[in-house]
């Protein structure tokens, strides 16, 4: 089984519809993979930027400490000599970290530094300043040196404006924020393999009910129609999806089953007219006839002809009102009129079983002219075939709040109420019919119904066995 994902509004790859995926699973891990990747690097760049602005603070606040201690050196009396001891000690600290100082006075000559800072770190080097403090990094051949320059104040006869210069190795620093990087960039590879082999996996048990769903699917054949999936067994988030399969299922069960049964019953309704005509073709060629007995054997095969005529009729109606393919000429119908002119197309085999037809009410309506006159038809044909002679048959229309009612009675043999529900069913033929040998296709009252469903109106059979039947007929008044 294939689906389809498509995003809209993402960059067309296939087509101007849209982004298509032609596998979820693909899908989901991609945009797994691309999630993880992007917040794990959004962590890591915050992880390598703390991790930065913690080490310049640290060396900051060391410097700041350095400058505070050179400041309280130089305000004692001694303070060149607590300061020469001061300097000469930093000679003896470890490489990593390792300050050096120099003090200027206001002339710009050196008072005190660090031993060989004026050959390796000139005063030009550090940042210029008049006021306030600078910060600058010097990148050498061994490292990195983190540069200050503080203009100090102070009142004694030793210096009163001169600047500091502190010069501190950071090369340590940026050797671990550089094994750092390597490390977050070699946990986000890995991390990154990780994620896109446990999204498969993931996504592999997670999709593991759609693949259930394909396997019991393609077992579905015409022979097990009615399987069912098991919906209570899905995850939640895919029991919708199961119900809709299986009212999917009943729907072509359904289907199938009035398909089947319909091709049984045009079958036997096609055999019928067929053997007929064989059968009587067949005694026609027996032996010489004469030209009146050929006539009456043409005039019978005229007849099936006829009945099998009127089923195709019908079938290629029903068909094309199944399909939609049927355009309504909705136009204003004198329902009086119009029942007169039915009544006079049946007026010879009403006068031949001398059935009296009764017409009742004034009424107009909108409706398809030609479909109007068909359900009418067919029901006063209806009629007539199920009652007896000197019967009656009453065609009625009246007004209703919303719409305009027809209704067809006659005083006939009446249905059985356990025949009713089946009444309204394809190639359905009352039994007591068959022995009374009226012909018929069973599709006249199916028609009928198509007709009201495509007016968007209804139909109601009441009938009592030995009493007669009505068949009403409800036509809104805004078709």
């Amino acid at each position: 089984m294939r689906f389809k994902f498509i995003t809209p509004g993402l960059p067309t790859m296939m087509g101007r519809r849209g982004w298509e995926f032609r596998s979820i699973s693909n899908t989901l891990v991609i945009l797994h993979t691309l999630a993880f990747f992007i917040s794990f690097s959004f962590i890591s760049v915050l992880l390598y930027q703390n991790l930065l602005n913690h080490l310049n603070q640290t060396n900051y606040k060391r410097i700041k400490e350095e400058i505070s201690s050179v400041k309280t050196l130089l305000q004692s009396p001694n303070g060149q000599q607590l300061l020469n001891v001061e300097i000469q000690s930093q000679m003896f600290e470890t490489e990593s970290h390792k300050i050096q100082i120099r003090v200027i006075d206001r002339h710009g000559r050196i008072i005190n530094e660090s031993l060989g800072m004026h050959t390796s770190l000139p005063v030009n080097l550090f940042p210029r300043l008049e006021v306030g403090s600078a910060v600058q990094k010097y990148r050498i051949p061994s490292g990195t040196l983190f540069l200050l320059s503080n203009t100090i104040f102070l009142e004694n006869d030793f210096i009163s404006k001169g600047q500091i210069q502190i010069a501190i190795d950071i090369s340590d620093d940026e050797i671990l924020a550089k094994d750092l990087m390597m490390n977050l960039i070699l946990f986000s590879l890995l991390g990154l393999l990780f994620s896109v082999i446990s999204a498969f996996y993931i996504i592999r048990i997670g999709l593991k009910p759609l693949n259930e769903i394909s396997g019991k699917i393609e077992k579905i054949t015409e022979a097990n129609l009615d399987t069912r999936l098991e919906v209570e067994l899905f995850p939640e988030e895919m029991k919708s999806l199961g119900y809709s399969f299986n009212v999917m299922f009943d729907r072509i069960e359904n289907s199938f089953k009035k398909l089947t049964q319909y091709s049984e019953n045009l079958a036997h309704e096609l055999r019928t007219p067929l053997n007929n005509l064989m059968l009587e073709a067949g005694v026609a060629l027996s032996q010489e006839r004469t030209p009146q007995e050929y006539q009456k054997v043409i005039c019978s095969f005229l007849e099936e002809y006829e009945r099998l005529s009127l089923l195709v009729d019908r079938l290629l109606f029903l068909v094309r009102a199944d399909n939609n393919q049927l355009e309504l000429d909705f136009k204003r119908i004198d329902v009086h009129q119009e029942f007169e002119n039915i009544v006079e197309f049946y007026s010879e085999e009403l006068l031949n079983k001398g059935i009296a037809v009764t017409i009742v009410g004034e009424a107009s309506l909108e409706a398809d002219f030609l479909l109007f006159n068909r359900a009418v038809s067919n029901l006063l044909g209806n009629a007539l075939k199920f009652t007896e002679c000197g019967g009656n048959i009453t065609l009625a229309v009246f007004h209703d709040e919303s719409s305009v009612v027809v209704s067809v009675s006659d005083t006939g043999s009446g249905i059985d109420p356990l025949l009713l529900p089946k009444i309204y069913d394809r190639y359905f033929w009352i039994e007591s019919a068959r022995k009374k040998g009226t012909k018929g296709t069973g599709l006249g009252l199916d028609i009928v119904k198509t007709i009201m469903k495509l007016h968007g109106g209804g139909i109601h059979i009441q009938s009592e066995p030995g009493t007669g039947t009505t068949v009403t007929l409800t036509f809104p008044v805004a078709a």
